[in-house]
């Protein structure tokens, strides 16, 4: 099962994280992220803040790299249409190395631990950050 709208923490400024849409995080430490996109986010003004399609695209090139730097090994990117359609969705997960069955393929999934400025927190002490986080929000 995948982890929903987990956050990424950039481990060279803590002060900027990007939440992903969902995440795998396999055995061994193989991670896989799923973000959905629309043409929304490039060019519908109360999703840009006023910025350029180019600016949109910089940020979000930045994005992967921070995504990247905490341990993503794949980011795959699809739209609403892919997952209507189904198999063009499954086709891209399963190339990025998704089991097509993870509970029998790879046994039922383990704790995951939450990354945070390269630190590894314990499920518990996410639950609490996220608790307060939102609290805060």
């Amino acid at each position: 099962m995948p982890l929903l709208q987990y956050v990424f923490v950039n481990p060279d400024n803590p002060r900027e994280w990007y939440r992903s849409d969902f995440v795998w995080i396999f055995p061994g430490g193989y991670t896989v992220v799923l973000e959905f996109d629309g043409m929304a986010k490039y060019v519908d003004p109360t999703m840009t803040d006023g910025r350029t399609i180019r600016a949109v695209v910089s940020s979000q090139s930045e994005r992967e790299r921070v995504i990247y730097a905490c341990g993503a090994d794949r980011i795959v990117r699809a739209t609403f249409e892919e997952a209507l359609q189904r198999k063009p969705l499954v086709d891209k997960l399963v190339g990025a190395g998704l089991p097509r069955n993870p509970r029998t393929e790879t046994g039922a999934p383990p704790a995951i631990p939450f990354l945070v400025a390269g630190q590894q927190w314990d499920e518990r002490l996410r639950q609490s950050w996220m608790r307060s986080f939102h609290a805060a929000s």
